[in-house]
């Protein structure tokens, strides 16, 4: 014969038992979305690296173009400018 009431502790147990279950697959979640987002930062600091490498080239690239010397040479060059001597000044008054 069965009986016709389940006992309480095994109820318990059920409750226990999936309760531990939900548990363990919240865990496994919550690792596998811990390395994803590890795996995020690393690529983002990766491209954070490369852009800090650009920026510095394109501050060095910056000085080497607006040097005093490269842009008297293109005014010399490309715009036939020069340097004026002291006896071609002319004082208006």
């Amino acid at each position: 014969m069965l009986p016709s009431r389940v006992p309480y502790s095994a109820i318990l147990f059920i409750g226990f038992t999936l309760l531990t279950l939900v548990s363990s697959l919240l865990v496994v979640y919550a690792a596998y979305e811990n390395r994803q987002a590890y795996t995020q930062l690393q690529a983002l600091e990766r491209r954070q690296l490369q852009y800090e490498v650009e920026w510095g080239q394109l501050i060095l690239e910056r000085s080497t173009l607006a040097s005093p010397s490269r842009i008297e040479q293109i005014a010399r060059d490309s715009l036939q400018m020069q340097l004026i001597s002291p006896n071609q000044v002319q004082v208006m008054k």
